[in-house]
């Protein structure tokens, strides 16, 4: 929205006016997308592993089911490291033996 000194006389809004304006609603607006990334944030389980010497601690992890998962890892070696995500097939673990 771009308004020039014309348009605010007909409009009779003064500039500081018309800027308290717009950081209101600049101000509500990342309100609002902050309120909505904390709530997704609170459904997320988080599972933080550091990888050292070829290895990833903890070397077990668990998450409820059917939740959404962020996975935070930490190489703690010098050289880079690669890994393959897996998925598991529905209703089945990786993890059982």
């Amino acid at each position: 929205m771009n308004f020039d000194m014309e348009d605010r006389k007909e409009l009779n809004v003064s500039a500081p006016t018309a800027m308290m304006k717009r950081l209101a609603l600049a101000s509500i607006c990342a309100t609002a997308l902050l309120q909505a990334s904390v709530a997704f944030a609170q459904h997320v389980t988080e599972i933080r592993l550091t990888y050292s010497k070829g290895q990833f601690q903890p070397s077990q992890v668990s998450a409820p089911a059917d939740k959404p998962i962020s996975f935070r890892i930490k190489n703690l070696d010098a050289k880079a490291m690669e890994f393959e995500w897996l998925r598991a097939p529905r209703g089945s673990s990786m993890c059982e033996r």
